[in-house]
């Protein structure tokens, strides 16, 4: 029995992996209606300050990266703890009274719980602590 959660572990994790990985692929939007007409030469001295074709030339602010990316950490590892937590619950299901396998099984459904509750804390103070700069740069 031990072996089959493992492997159903094992296979959840890296169907997860992929999954996030996939999702992260970049995806090119193709509008067909309206092709993009530079406005302006194409000489070398033009082409320095015009934007590239179909690009949009506005710069994202440093910040809104770092929220990006805390926001996709803290996105991951909440995922890890529900999965913790599930893993927790099949752990306690399929004990059969064995109080080893229970008590096991409540240690890590509460510490499930504990990281996920850090996690969440941790995503509202960073939302706050960065909103401040986003109201101050706008």
């Amino acid at each position: 029995m031990k072996t089959t959660l493992k492997n159903v572990v094992r296979t959840f994790l890296v169907a997860s992996v992929l999954t996030v990985g996939f999702g992260l692929l970049p995806v090119s939007m193709v509008n067909a209606a309206a092709p993009v007409v530079p406005t302006t030469g194409y000489g070398l001295n033009d082409s320095k300050n015009a934007p590239l074709p179909g690009h949009d030339s506005t710069a994202i602010a440093p910040y809104e990266t770092v929220v990006s990316v805390i926001n996709f950490v803290l996105g991951f590892l909440g995922i890890i703890a529900v999965i913790i937590i599930l893993i927790a619950g099949f752990k306690w299901m399929t004990a059969g009274g064995k109080d080893e396998q229970v008590e096991s099984a409540q240690k890590m459904l509460i510490q499930g719980v504990i990281g996920l509750v850090i996690i969440l804390s941790a995503w509202g103070i960073a939302q706050y602590a960065f909103s401040v700069p986003a109201t101050i740069i706008k």
